[in-house]
């Protein structure tokens, strides 16, 4: 592809004659260009997705470079996995950089020709490869084209590093496990972006209670990508987005999705609760009412999330509430209890109850007092039921001794004690008097009389009588003597 000019001198023994006049041009056939050289990098790129490539173009053979190719291998960084393939840098027929795409610098290179007056100079395309990634590392060849065909590929660049830029947008945070959430708290972790060429330094979180941000609370400077977010409500939804930081700036928040059941949404709900203890309960006798106590309360402070349905209404004789009785009342915030023992000190707590379950007790019950039965409406105790007599076995005839059996005549619930009840018991039994009499066989009267007057009523923690304690031995009889018994029941109201 260049052209060349001869001169021809004659050689003799007698010596070298003159060169001839120049000759016509001869000119060589074309080639490809030569090889170029690697690819440099021009600083100046104010975009951290583009870079300033440096083409200087080979000897062109004879015929002009049209257009040269690149290849580049990357996007490579330090955290992630290389890349080691080498790709074409756009797709046909949009992979030809030509030079009105370049800056274009020409240098002449020789001194002019004598003979064709002709100037020769080197080139050098600028050109800005756009589409690359922030903070990575490339490397590049290129080839040229001319008429001919194409040049051999130069050899890789150097490591031509774009410029860093802020953090990818992070993904939505989600919970790592199921247990990561409770009604108050949640512990929330999201996957560290890609830094795009400068580390990561903090995060930021943003959550609201509302899908406008309305309100939002946000927290910077969050070293590691995970964080404990307390201080909720039981049974609401929450909104959180995150975003990642490094030396260039702040990315962009996480996305959301409201949608309910989508994984990884960025929208957390948190579960209900039992509600707190109800508020300012208060109580007093009901006026002119025997036994029988109105209670009255406000809602709990705290619901749990979750609408209060009923409350469960514990009463006990004793602070510690070791034997109590328990009534289930619908959600209205009063209650008259009935039936209770008259002139007697009782402990109130109430437990408000939702979709979860029961809350806690106050742990401060009111204590009320029941009014007493007015003597009018007294009522004494029921004859005592079953009683029994029989001769105690194993005893000589000299020392015969009788055992006298009853059952107590009152009405009571097994788990509660006695039932106060103002038709038919108004106070519950206290003690017994037991008489034994004896007389002959035919005869009236009573000629024996044997009597205790003092045996108490035997209960349990809950107040129920036991009819195992209920009895009474007695010695001393007469031999010959037809005895029977009789039992007497005493309370506060009077004997049977």
């Amino acid at each position: 592809g260049c052209r060349y000019f001869f001169q021809i001198r004659a050689r003799s023994s007698r010596g070298v004659g003159p060169w001839s006049d120049t000759s016509d041009a001869f000119e060589t056939l074309p080639s490809p260009p030569a090889r170029p050289q690697p690819v440099t990098m021009v600083p100046g790129a104010e975009s951290p997705y583009s870079a300033m490539l440096s083409l200087r173009l080979p000897e062109s053979n004879g015929k002009a470079i049209i257009h040269c190719r690149l290849r580049y291998l990357g996007p490579n960084w330090k955290n992630r996995p290389e890349v080691t393939e080498w790709k074409e840098f756009g797709t046909p027929p949009f992979n030809m950089v030509e030079a009105d795409d370049c800056e274009v610098l020409r240098t002449a290179v020789d001194a002019v020709c004598p003979e064709t007056l002709v100037q020769k100079y080197e080139y050098v395309w600028h050109y800005v490869a756009v589409g690359l990634e922030a903070g990575a590392d490339y490397r590049f060849m290129f080839n040229c084209t001319n008429c001919v065909g194409d040049s051999e590929w130069s050899e890789p660049s150097e490591a031509v590093i774009t410029l860093p830029s802020m953090p990818d947008q992070c993904t939505p945070p989600y919970l790592a496990e199921d247990k990561d959430i409770d009604p108050r708290s949640m512990t929330l972790v999201w996957d560290p972006p890609h830094d795009n060429g400068a580390a990561i330094t903090s995060y930021s979180l943003e959550w609201a209670g509302n899908q406008r941000w309305d309100n939002s609370t946000r927290v910077d400077d969050i070293k590691e990508p995970r964080f404990f977010l307390d201080g909720l409500a039981p049974n609401h939804r929450y909104y959180v987005r995150v975003s990642a930081h490094n030396a260039v700036g702040e990315g962009r928040p996480s996305e959301m999705n409201p949608k309910r059941g989508a994984a990884r949404s960025g929208v957390f709900s948190t579960p209900a609760k039992e509600p707190g203890p109800p508020a300012y309960i208060k109580g007093q006798p009901v006026d002119k009412v025997a036994g029988s106590v109105l209670l009255t309360w406000e809602k709990p402070e705290d619901d749990g999330g979750s609408t209060v349905m009923r409350y469960k209404i514990m009463y006990s004789q004793t602070e510690d509430f070791e034997v109590h009785s328990e009534i289930i009342h619908k959600a209205t915030r009063d209650c008259k209890i009935e039936e209770l023992e008259p002139d007697t000190l009782y402990y109130f707590d109430i437990l408000a109850c939702n979709s979860v379950g029961y809350g806690p007790r106050t742990m401060e019950p009111m204590m009320v007092r029941t009014n007493s039965v007015p003597a009018q409406l007294m009522i004494a105790p029921r004859r005592p039921k079953k009683v029994t007599i029989s001769l105690v076995p194993d005893k000589p005839w000299t020392d015969s001794e009788f055992q006298v059996k009853w059952q107590c005549p009152e009405r009571y619930d097994p788990h509660k004690g006695f039932i106060h009840d103002n038709e038919t018991q108004t106070h519950p039994i206290t003690h017994y008097a037991v008489e034994l009499r004896g007389a002959r066989s035919g005869r009236e009267g009573g000629e024996h009389v044997l009597s205790q007057s003092y045996i108490s009523q035997v209960r349990d923690k809950r107040k129920v009588p036991k009819d195992s304690h209920n009895n009474a031995f007695f010695g001393g009889v007469v031999p010959g003597q037809l005895y029977h018994a009789m039992v007497q029941a005493f309370s506060a109201a009077g004997a049977s």
